[in-house]
């Protein structure tokens, strides 16, 4: 009895161990190092003020979008990881009941709606089959899945990676 005990908790132990835990990551692990300078300079890009930009910075600006979205470089590590990363939920589509089951997930809000988009390293499409409510968008959530180097595109964007949500929970600040 002891013995059959005592392998029943090993084994519980075992498969605690062996479940991952998810890597909490930031968006700036989804771009190779190659690559944080333009995209920290295209998220910090102001393209709402066009009247104060010179012809010079706007073709900047332009070149440097191209760049990413021509060749956006992922991260091959991440592939396959658990992983948990705050973002907010871009709607591909709604059903009857108004529930969202996939998305893009971006790093700000109102991307994917304003021109352009973020580059294919900085969207992650996600479906998640319990489903958000779609009166939940402009709050900013946690997802939590296996991460995929495998993209997705649609009107809205394309997504270097992709994930199913194990877990979606509101971020808190």
């Amino acid at each position: 009895m002891i013995v059959r005990a005592f392998t029943v908790c090993l084994l519980g132990l075992l498969s605690s161990i062996t479940q991952a835990e998810s890597r909490t990551l930031d968006w700036l692990d989804l771009v190779p190092q190659s690559q944080v300078n333009e995209v920290l300079a295209e998220r910090n890009a102001n393209y709402h003020d066009l009247a104060n930009m010179t012809e010079q910075m706007i073709q900047e600006a332009k070149d440097r979008m191209n760049g990413l979205q021509i060749s956006p470089q992922l991260v091959t590590e991440l592939d396959q990881q658990q992983v948990r990363i705050p973002g907010y939920v871009v709607p591909l589509e709604f059903d009857d009941t108004q529930v969202i089951r996939e998305f893009l997930l971006v790093p700000y809000f109102g991307a994917c709606i304003h021109v352009p988009p973020p580059p294919a390293n900085q969207i992650i499409y996600v479906r998640y089959p319990e489903g958000l409510e779609a009166d939940e968008l402009f709050d900013p959530f946690w997802i939590e899945g296996k991460l995929s180097i495998q993209g997705y595109e649609s009107d809205l964007g394309m997504a270097g990676y992709s994930m199913t949500a194990d877990e979606v929970s509101l971020y808190s600040y």
